[in-house]
């Protein structure tokens, strides 16, 4: 036989139970999700966070290595710098699924400096000029500094974000080691001159012959 105790305990439950399966169909559990780049050597993270009535209850985090190229050129293990990029929201409910996804402002922010990191690793991956992947690198962090945060001066924000963009169109389209020089010259200069570099094709240019 139940005591009123006992009773009281499985009716609190009963109805605790209850409010949570009606609270969630109705939309108050919600899922929250958002990656972390480094602006360094490219390692990222993917976090999703569940939430419950906007209360977080359970975290997970995914890895993804950066490139290993950071330590082959710097001689030394990267010390990330993470800054948020896209982010996505969903929640189911009685009345449909509620889904959305974008970018946070800090993730367009650095999206060039991303941009033109990513195209320096490939370079240096199919020629292996260290010397001019680490001028490359170095210009991109007087430009854009690894942590750099946007200011009220919105000249000097579209300047460093349009050079880095136009660094990266560029360098998809080097084919030579003396295109990619011409590429750094032309930025360190704010391409006031158009590089003279080979035209856009997504065929991807072959490492240069051994000697």
């Amino acid at each position: 036989m139940k005591t009123p105790s006992l009773r009281r305990a499985v009716t609190i439950a009963a109805i605790a139970v209850a409010g949570i399966a009606i609270a969630s169909v109705f939309g108050a559990w919600t899922t929250y999700d958002y990656g972390l780049d480094c602006t360094k050597c490219l390692h990222s993270r993917h976090v999703i966070v569940q939430r419950f009535l906007g209360v977080p209850f359970f975290r997970t985090t995914t890895q993804k290595p950066g490139r290993a190229e950071y330590a082959e050129l710097f001689k030394r293990p990267c010390k990330h710098v993470l800054r948020r990029g896209g982010f996505g929201r969903s929640g189911p409910s009685l009345f449909g699924a509620s889904i959305g996804c974008g970018i946070t402002g800090e993730g367009a922010f650095v999206a060039p400096r991303l941009e033109a990191v990513r195209a320096t690793y490939h370079l240096y991956g199919i020629y292996g000029d260290e010397a001019l992947a680490l001028e490359t690198f170095r210009l991109i962090d007087e430009v854009f500094p690894p942590k750099s945060r946007r200011t009220s001066d919105f000249t000097a924000n579209s300047t460093a974000s349009s050079t880095l963009w136009y660094l990266r169109i560029y360098l998809d389209r080097v084919r030579s080691i003396s295109e990619w020089q011409e590429v750094v010259e032309c930025a360190r200069d704010g391409f006031n001159r158009e590089p003279k570099v080979s035209p856009w094709s997504p065929v991807q240019p072959t490492p240069p012959a051994s000697p």
